[in-house]
């Protein structure tokens, strides 16, 4: 499997320390070993950017997304409370995925129930705004796709910007957990090289299960 930075623009072939390489997991197809790298290492490293989540309250942002899916899998693995926000529509998929509070993010009223000691924020701008409300005193704010707003900053509140890095030996981890049933790849869908701009269409709407892939 192989996380960036190390390749770019859909190429064929490209040069990678081995460091940054783990096996494809047996029960994954090569598509579905492909949708796991980056967004799986981003949700990997922004819960061990919070520390220890056993036995704490995780809110996670876009739970049914890309990153989102993996990130509810791994805070759930790891014992913790799990909440999540998605569409209606995949709510009984975030239930399948173990998410013990999935909450309809155009119903539900986020401040009203207990606060959470992580909130990962998948979305940003207005999410990651209103994002601050919900975490407790002491806990943490993760953000991951821009940086930490220092204008609403909370005092007592820990707050970061993660951004991906390559690791084999977490990619090595996060695959054993895939071939031993506890972890599911999501792929929406499939789509060949030459429609790739079709699937930049498609990811812009926001509304993405799980992973979009393009085979070469």
């Amino acid at each position: 499997m192989l996380p960036l930075p190390y390749g770019g623009a859909y190429q064929e072939l490209c040069t990678v320390p081995v460091a940054a390489l783990a096996p494809r997991p047996t029960r994954l197809t090569f598509e579905e070993a492909a949708a796991v790298p980056l967004a799986a290492l981003t949700a990997w490293q922004a819960l061990a950017a919070a520390g220890t989540v056993a036995g704490r309250r995780v809110l996670v942002h876009a739970g049914a997304g890309g990153v989102g899916h993996f990130a509810v899998q791994f805070a759930k693995h790891a014992g913790a409370h799990v909440t999540a926000t998605a569409s209606a529509r995949n709510l009984d998929f975030l239930r399948r995925l173990g998410v013990d509070e999935p909450l309809d993010r155009a119903e539900a009223d986020l401040s009203a129930g207990e606060p959470h000691d992580l909130v990962l924020d998948t979305v940003g701008g207005a999410v990651q705004r209103s994002s601050w409300a919900l975490v407790r005193p002491g806990g943490t704010l993760i953000t991951l796709p821009e940086p930490v707003d220092e204008a609403y900053r909370v005092p007592g509140i820990a707050a970061r910007r993660v951004i991906v890095a390559p690791d084999g030996a977490a990619l090595g981890e996060i695959g054993a957990l895939i071939d031993r049933g506890a972890v599911h790849v999501e792929v929406q869908e499939v789509l060949p090289l030459r429609e790739a701009a079709e699937a930049h269409r498609i990811s812009r709407q926001g509304r993405v299960r799980g992973k979009l892939v393009l085979s070469v």
